[in-house]
């Protein structure tokens, strides 16, 4: 467990730290993104891939994660060998360098830093009618793209999942 905070803690001198997002958020990310039968679903930042094992659970279209930190990606990894799903794939690497030609739904939670280094990734290679759904953070710039917030709860600050549509 110490070892495991400290590295949660370490993490967050990275502009993508680990940060695992909650079960009921997962549930509400996966019924906003709209899956359809056939998608290609990837999760930017995967972490230990919980995002990914609850999309795989659901729907029948390739889901990737792409994660960079070895540890996390090797969770994923040895995870997967509990579940034995032929179409979640793992990825260890840098998101920024991962194609997105073919994905119909990008997954995130990522910090306003991280989306910002792969807004342009998100413009320039995903297809018209591609989604991206982002956990609390919207892009800074969605020229092309149609935002709709949706509302996660109504606490004293509310927090929102951010879907965008490629026009």
């Amino acid at each position: 467990m110490v070892f495991y905070m400290g590295y949660v803690m370490q993490s967050f001198k990275n502009p993508v730290p680990y940060v695992p997002t909650n079960r009921k958020t997962i549930r509400k990310m996966i019924e906003a993104a709209g899956i359809k039968n056939g998608d290609r679903i990837i999760d930017i930042g995967s972490g230990t891939g919980r995002i990914v094992f609850a999309v795989a659970k659901k729907h029948d279209g390739e889901v990737i994660g792409i994660e960079k930190s070895p540890i996390l990606y090797l969770i994923s990894r040895l995870k997967l060998l509990f579940q034995n799903k032929k179409k979640i794939k793992f990825v260890k690497g840098d998101f920024t360098q991962y194609p997105l030609n073919g994905i119909n739904i990008v997954m995130c939670f990522l910090t306003p830093e991280g989306l910002s280094i792969i807004e342009k990734k998100l413009t320039d290679e995903l297809s018209a009618g591609a989604k991206i759904v982002s956990h609390l953070f919207p892009l800074k710039n969605a020229t092309g793209f149609k935002e709709t917030k949706v509302l996660l709860n109504k606490k004293k600050k509310p927090s929102y999942l951010f879907i965008y549509n490629k026009l």
